[in-house]
């Protein structure tokens, strides 16, 4: 439907921005079949329709989800331990310019910082130093932002966004005494 939609003469510009994350969900749901070939194919038809999108209007307001396709295709390509196209598509979502989708949970309740940290473990197994180094350093430019914690993970801590554990302190987790 959404091809149909874009090719037509008066297509919104908006029109592509959803239809690139409908097919990211279309590729979160081939993921959770193990359907590689189908997911694959729908996070490129995503990155292609955001990519539309941010030509169309000059807006970067897609860049969480191209960040957070990127994401989906490095968790695929380290499922199927293509650790160099697993990094490359880590630098691809690292470059996209959000960091909040780094720490943000997919549809499979996957981080793209969950994904770099197990290619970090499978690198480590490999004794691969060079690209080991070269994650290091990607990981490093990233702002803080990028490292937040899911919500999930910090519930679990004890701790919340809004520092509410700790009221009036501006602090997350356990109160300084």
């Amino acid at each position: 439907e959404y091809d149909r939609r874009l090719a037509e003469k008066d297509a919104a510009p908006a029109m592509a921005w959803f239809a690139g994350y409908a097919e990211l969900v279309v590729a979160e749901f081939h993921r959770r079949r193990t359907a590689t070939e189908p997911a694959q194919a729908a996070y490129d038809r995503s990155l292609a329709r955001f990519a539309r999108y941010r030509e169309a209007t000059g807006s970067d307001d897609g860049q969480h989800y191209v960040a957070m396709a990127h994401g989906g295709k490095a968790r695929l390509c380290l499922q199927a331990d293509d650790l160099a196209g697993a990094f490359a598509q880590l630098e691809l979502a690292f470059a996209a310019k959000a960091p909040a989708a780094i720490a943000a949970v997919d549809g499979l309740g996957i981080t793209t910082m969950q994904t770099a940290e197990m290619l970090r473990g499978k690198l480590l197994d490999k004794k691969d130093q060079a690209m080991l180094d070269r994650l290091e350093a990607a990981l490093k430019a990233l702002p803080r932002e990028a490292f937040e914690l899911p919500e999930y993970e910090k519930a679990s801590r004890g701790q919340s966004a809004s520092g509410a554990n700790n009221p009036g302190t501006g602090q997350i987790g356990r109160a300084h005494v």
